[in-house]
């Protein structure tokens, strides 16, 4: 019998290549996104801090100066946040691309594996169907071995 041997193979390779590629750019964008939201956390840590030195109350002769010199930094954390909320709004963007590209390949190589399953199971049918003739064939050729011997 001839050994199953299914047309697109190698494409259904590529397919599959593909897939796994996809998924790599999935996790790179995941790990993007979460990198930028750890940023954001340490600088809202940063901007809580600032404002915990600033709600002690100093007592020190350069007490304007420094609550001046800690709202202008604070005003740049601020910035810095708005900033970092549009990275990770980015961010979140292209993993929610990266997503939909995997969806799309995962769907394109399962309609070729359901194929490769399809045309598999009609070459097991037709293998079989080859051994029962051959069966059939040499049980009707053992009768009339007999009919002849007999």
């Amino acid at each position: 019998m001839k050994k199953f041997r299914f047309r697109l193979q190698k494409v259904l390779d590529v397919r599959r290549i593909r897939e796994r590629q996809e998924q790599e750019k999935l996790q790179q964008a995941i790990r993007r996104r979460m990198e930028e939201e750890k940023r954001l956390g340490l600088l809202e840590k940063e901007e809580k801090d600032i404002l915990q030195i600033m709600c002690k109350g100093r007592q020190s002769p350069f007490e304007v100066w420094n609550y001046t010199a800690d709202t202008r930094y604070r005003v740049r954390v601020g910035e810095a946040k708005a900033s970092q909320a549009g990275r990770i709004q980015h961010a979140a963007q292209q993993e929610e691309v990266r997503r939909q590209d995997l969806t799309q390949a995962r769907r394109q190589t399962r309609v070729l594996e359901r194929l490769r399953e399809l045309r598999h199971a009609d070459w097991k049918l037709e293998v079989s169907r080859q051994e029962d003739k051959l069966l059939d064939e040499i049980a009707t050729h053992r009768r009339k071995m007999r009919k002849l011997s007999g």
